[in-house]
């Protein structure tokens, strides 16, 4: 072991905003990837925030002062209840666009909501998709996601549009409608900048068919690990991973 190993603190980068200053903290016995979230004590202030820069073995005299430390591994609940429920958002979109693809299921993602007690999909199908369908949909998920879940069929007309006619949106992008963070818009005052305190975006769109159905297609409950397609619930064990 060398002088360094002996005397170093293991330091990662991380941010609180998608485009905010770097925070450096001790990563103590965390090893978390590029792109994990963790959370930070601060000054007795705990915080969630994203990991940015791989762990640096610092020597201890380098450092000018305590640093803030990495806790643990950030929850789900810890990410919504401190307003980054997009970056669970974005992860449930990637993971279910997998989930079609491996299983050769024509699906189109619309939506995915991530709200404090559960996640919420709208898709549309060519067809609709079969029991079994669901469960691997709900199976896949749910290996990633330790909350509620539920899936919402959708019409295809719900795709994402350009602006309507006669509107002039300067946040749509690809489609899609960039919405501050709702957190931010509560905060802001008429005629005051929103870009300077807006490093986090959430993306939205608008549908033009009617209100999702009040009921969900299907859903995984994980306090007592059932799926539920169509209203019927099946008591199956989850395979193994997809």
């Amino acid at each position: 072991m060398s002088n360094l190993e002996k005397t170093g603190k293991r330091i990662i980068g991380v941010r609180t905003r998608t485009a905010g200053e770097i925070l450096f903290c001790e990563a103590r016995a965390l090893s978390p990837d590029l792109g994990d979230w963790v959370m930070v004590e601060r000054d007795s202030v705990t915080f969630p925030a994203k990991v940015v820069l791989p762990d640096s073995l610092v020597e201890s005299t380098q450092l000018s002062g305590p640093l803030p430390v990495l806790l643990g591994m950030a929850g789900e609940a810890d990410l919504a209840e401190a307003g980054f429920a997009f970056a669970l958002e974005a992860q449930a979109g990637r993971r279910f666009n997998e989930l079609a693809a491996a299983h050769n299921l024509p699906l189109q993602l619309k939506e995915a909501g991530f709200n404090p007690d559960r996640l919420l999909i709208r898709f549309s199908a060519g067809q609709e998709p079969t029991a079994p369908d669901y469960v691997l949909l709900l199976e896949g998920l749910s290996k990633t996601f330790q909350t509620r879940i539920e899936l919402f069929l959708v019409s295809e007309a719900a795709a994402a549009l350009k602006p309507p006619a006669g509107e002039n949106f300067g946040g749509w992008v690809n489609g899609l409608l960039v919405e501050l963070d709702p957190a931010i818009m509560a905060g802001a005052t008429v005629g005051a900048p929103l870009l300077d305190r807006a490093a986090v975006y959430r993306p939205g769109q608008r549908l033009i068919s009617s209100a999702a159905p009040a009921l969900p297609s299907a859903t995984y409950d994980p306090a007592t690990a059932t799926f539920s397609v169509g209203g019927t619930t099946l008591d199956l064990p989850i395979r193994g991973d997809n």
